[in-house]
């Protein structure tokens, strides 16, 4: 009776280590080899040349590189996402705009993302603290459509 207990218990270790396993290297995007292509959470449909305006992704992606935002103008529709990265590997990004969503509240360093969802039609300038010749400029353009009572 204790042997088959015990076997049960390290039956379910296992197969929870495995289980575990193979969830923390989809959800960690990790390109595992012995990964079957489509449980590869890498392997995303996107064209690493597309140019703003022509995405195929939901989000639009701004890099800063340490002196300029590329592209410096984004035109966007109201309710889609974009993505700014710190590519710099000596100049934290530290984020100042009149719209809250677009600051950030400390230096971000290489790598790390600002995600935001614009939900309000108007035009929007950031700027870098500590750069003030780098200015992105964004459009959000549409109609937002209230319900009315």
């Amino acid at each position: 009776m204790r042997k088959s207990n015990f076997l049960l218990t390290v039956s379910w270790l296992i197969i929870g280590f495995i289980i575990g396993f193979y969830t923390n290297a989809i959800l960690l995007e990790t390109s595992l080899p012995f990964l079957p292509p489509v449980m590869q959470a890498g392997a995303k449909v996107r064209d690493a040349g597309s140019t703003i305006g022509v995405e195929k992704t939901n989000w639009i992606d701004v890099s800063f590189d340490g002196t300029s935002f590329l592209p410096s103008t984004v035109s966007l529709p109201w309710g889609k996402a974009m993505v700014i990265t710190n590519k710099s590997t000596t100049t934290l990004m530290r984020l100042e705009s009149k719209h809250p969503d677009l600051r950030t509240p400390r230096g971000y360093g290489l790598e790390e993302k600002l995600r935001v969802v614009l939900m309000n039609p108007g035009e929007y300038e950031v700027t870098v603290r500590d750069v003030p010749k780098a200015v992105l400029k964004i459009t959000v353009t549409g109609v937002r459509n209230t319900p009315t009572p």
